[in-house]
């Protein structure tokens, strides 16, 4: 699969354009992974909804069960559920379509917020209420001290 990485992208810019691809080290991974993160991307710019599994709106653990699933693969709807499926998988392994899961302080216990890796250093984010689903660095000032684990379905 072409990759092809916007300039917002490519330096570690948040954006919410849905005119983004996955990012160079997806050929590296599985196919099923690498569709994930791609059916992910093309909800960039949606709103992010509570509960939300979509098509006009997601909450995070909503975003990644549908993504997974188009790719062919069911995984739990809530993120703490989430957390508990497929093989861990250390920062510098991950690859499109990994689990990225945070300790954000949200309802339901640790970790309540989930990402989904998109190559190059990058995530695939539904937020929260507010705001829309996006791309942006894994290790952002936000998100990196709040790193619990990455899981790959």
């Amino acid at each position: 699969m072409a990759a092809v990485v916007t300039a917002s992208i490519a330096g570690h810019e948040p954006t919410d354009h849905a005119e983004t691809r996955i990012g160079d080290d997806a050929h590296h991974g599985g196919g099923h992974g690498a569709t994930a993160a791609q059916w992910a991307l093309g909800h960039v710019g949606k709103p992010y909804v509570w509960g939300g599994t979509g098509p006009h709106g997601f909450d995070c653990s909503g975003l990644v069960m549908r993504a997974w699933q188009h790719a062919g693969t069911d995984i739990p709807r809530v993120t703490t559920d989430q957390y508990r499926i497929g093989t861990p998988v250390p920062l510098d392994r991950l690859r499109p379509g990994d689990l990225l899961f945070y300790d954000t302080g949200g309802p339901g216990g640790a970790p309540a917020h989930v990402t989904m890796y998109v190559g190059d250093g990058q995530m695939v984010n539904a937020p929260s209420s507010g705001k829309t689903i996006r791309v942006e660095p894994v290790e952002s000032a936000y998100y990196g001290p709040l790193f619990m684990g990455a899981r790959r379905p």
